[in-house]
């Protein structure tokens, strides 16, 4: 049996979409990023600490690497950060340095938070900190490995 041509091209074309499509809403194509370590793993830090920031919990989830989402589900990472006693008022990333093989990179943020005091009558203070984070290439991407995950 003979297909027409059109109908052929039309099979293809609606694989080629759907194929597309599979990422889903939100989720960025699968290409090679040929950028630096250093600037990759910046910008991912700085869309981790904007969700943060926002209390996007759930969103900031997809930006833990591999090892760290396979110890923690979503929700139990959300609660958690959630639940925290912190309020976070901004985060600027004060410097990248990466491993010179490119699989590691470490990442200092000043965090300015503010926190209820345990004082009687003193309320809220607010403060800043540095903050190092370390950074994974799994091969699949850059993540972030919170420091509890790579004690362990």
């Amino acid at each position: 049996m003979r297909t027409s041509p059109i109908l052929g091209l039309a099979t293809v074309l609606a694989a080629l979409t759907a194929a597309g499509c599979a990422g889903g809403p939100g989720t960025k194509a699968a290409a090679v990023d040929n950028r630096p370590p250093v600037e990759v793993v910046r910008e991912r830090a700085t869309e981790r600490w904007n969700l943060l920031l926002k209390r996007d919990f759930a969103a900031a989830y997809a930006f833990l690497s591999e090892g760290a989402r396979s110890m923690q589900s979503q929700d139990a990472y959300a609660s958690g950060l959630g639940s925290r006693p912190v309020t976070w008022l901004g985060a600027e990333i004060r410097d990248v340095e990466c491993e010179p093989e490119g699989e590691v990179c470490s990442v200092i943020v000043n965090v300015h938070y503010s926190i209820k005091s345990t004082l009687p009558g003193v309320g809220r203070v607010s403060s800043q900190s540095p903050v190092t984070e370390r950074w994974i290439n799994t091969g699949s991407g850059w993540g972030y490995a919170p420091q509890e995950i790579v004690r362990q």
